[in-house]
């Protein structure tokens, strides 16, 4: 595709490479203080072991590497993982999306791509929209840096969106969330030219934010309360422990939303509209390996 023209497949690679030689390093020095006071391997056996030290080395360094231009983006976008330190399981939900959306897209568009002039006709107001976003960062002329930015979604986000909330509290955030988005270009500093994709990226995720924390906001609205992974506070509910501050308060949900899926649409306005609908029930499914590897070859599973 043209447009993979645009990927920097070595962009940051010296920060990967650095890495590496700190993952590596505790591996090395115990190896070499074994070498010299127990092992004693001889000399050619030392240098297949060296050989095998720099092939691991190179190779960790591009899957990381494709991983960073690859994979990272995807769990960012899409909100499954960290920024910077995913966990494993998060960083495995990001591969596997990706991956499989990839094949999706791959098996349902085999058309050739549209020509310039209609693609331009369909994304002109969007490329333009980009273009002055962008020139209202380069103006500069903010009160706020680019990573003081950054760090303020994060906090905020963990605040009030984490393991414990309150409806008053995400109202708040949310609408702060809001305004930030619509005065991001104004109010950015960048300090450096190097520093534009990271105010892009505060875009996003401005967008990301203000997303989750609207639907939030709209569960605790529609009766939701307290459930595993985190708790609604509630001045009526009960306190699990006598001796716990009052915002520990919480109950439970008596509306099932189990059964419900809820969904979000963002749109240009910058605002948030819900739909709760049904879950889509699991299939039964014939999971013998012989037969899913044989509809898989036969282009039966992705369609």
């Amino acid at each position: 595709m043209k447009g993979m023209q645009d990927v920097e497949v070595f962009a940051g690679f010296g920060e990967t490479l650095v890495e590496v030689s700190f993952a590596l390093m505790p591996l090395i020095f115990f190896f070499a203080i074994f070498q010299i006071f127990f092992l004693k391997y001889p000399v050619n056996k030392l240098m297949n072991m060296i050989k095998g030290i720099i092939l691991a080395f190179f190779g960790l360094a591009f899957f990381l590497q494709g991983v960073h231009i690859g994979f990272f983006p995807v769990g960012e976008v899409n909100g499954s993982h960290g920024v910077y330190r995913p966990g494993g399981a998060a960083l495995n939900s990001g591969q596997v999306g990706s991956t499989r959306a990839a094949q999706y897209i791959s098996a349902q568009y085999n058309d050739l791509p549209e020509k310039k002039n209609s693609f331009l006709d369909k994304t002109r107001k969007q490329i333009k929209e980009k273009i002055e976003l962008g020139n209202k960062f380069l103006k500069d002329d903010g009160s706020k840096d680019v990573e003081e930015i950054r760090k303020e979604i994060g906090q905020r986000m963990s605040e009030y969106g984490a393991h414990i909330r309150s409806l008053k509290d995400v109202k708040k955030a949310a609408e702060k969330t809001r305004q930030q988005l619509n005065s991001l270009g104004e109010n950015t500093k960048l300090n450096s030219i190097s520093n534009l994709n990271r105010a892009f990226k505060n875009y996003d995720l401005l967008i990301s934010q203000y997303i989750y924390l609207s639907a939030i906001e709209n569960y605790i609205e529609r009766g939701g309360k307290s459930r595993g992974s985190y708790l609604v506070k509630d001045p009526e509910g009960k306190l699990p422990l006598s001796n716990l501050p009052e915002k520990f308060r919480f109950s439970l949900s008596q509306e099932n939303f189990t059964d419900k899926i809820q969904q979000v649409i963002f749109n240009k306005d910058i605002n948030c509209e819900f739909e709760w609908r049904p879950v889509t029930p699991l299939p039964e499914a014939d999971s013998w390996f012989e037969k899913v590897w044989n509809k898989f070859r036969n282009n039966e599973i992705i369609r």
